[in-house]
């Protein structure tokens, strides 16, 4: 016998994207804009992992399907702070502009417990740095 249950059903996409959320920081703002802003839609990655109620972990995770992935920009790629580490407490812009610690960023991104927000981060900043070498290189 198999019953029917809340957790069977998929949520509504348009549902799940008006749903606002009622705890935290962004209470009483929707899932769809959260989805669409690059620290934020890393916020509702963690956010399902936790210990939440089945449904709301369907409504994060319909929203986040249904939105297009987000890059930072190379200001918030910045602006993240590093919690781990011989640079912990430091922002990813301080970290880079050390001797050394532009390749001790790429050394981390490759880690497999590298969070999906912090790998992007440093992808950004790595890109800024190939940049500005190519331009730097080309002018001389």
């Amino acid at each position: 016998m198999r019953f029917h249950t809340d957790s069977d059903e998929q949520p509504n996409v348009q549902e799940a994207l008006d749903y606002r959320l009622t705890f935290g920081k962004h209470r009483s703002t929707a899932l769809g804009e959260l989805a669409g802003k690059w620290g934020e839609r890393n916020y509702l990655r963690y956010l399902i992992t936790t210990n939440l109620d089945p449904m709301m972990q369907a409504f994060i995770g319909a929203a986040l399907e249904n939105t297009p992935d987000v890059l930072p920009g190379l200001d918030e790629a910045g602006d993240l702070c590093i919690r781990f580490g011989q640079y912990r407490g430091m922002t990813l812009r301080e970290v880079a502009t050390e001797k050394g610690g532009l390749r001790y960023l790429l050394y981390i991104a490759k880690w497999d417990k590298c969070s999906h927000e912090l790998r992007g981060a440093v992808e950004i900043i790595a890109a800024e740095y190939e940049r500005q070498k190519a331009t730097t290189e080309g002018v001389t």
